[in-house]
């Protein structure tokens, strides 16, 4: 899954959760409360995963930009290597 998908399924997680809750405060009674409590805590976990997710691929993009960045030897170390070959 790519970024704008995570992001994509985030937003519409908030959504959902934005509706149940107004939902929610328009019901009353124990069973209704509890239904609406079940599907709350159901979108609130999905939303968790799909954050962690999301900052999972820019903990991956950004620990991949670094090791690009500091990958192999400094360039005073292979000027160094190279003198001492002539």
């Amino acid at each position: 899954m790519n970024l704008t998908e995570i992001e994509g399924r985030i937003a519409v997680l908030r959504e959902n959760l934005r509706e149940l809750i107004e939902q929610a405060a328009a019901f009353s009674g124990a069973a209704d409360e509890e239904l609406y409590s079940q599907r709350i805590a159901q979108q609130q976990a999905k939303l968790e995963l799909s954050t962690q997710q999301r900052d999972r691929y820019f903990n991956k993009k950004r620990d991949s930009g670094r090791k690009l960045v500091g990958s192999g030897p400094s360039p005073a170390t292979r000027i160094k290597v190279g003198m001492a070959a002539f």
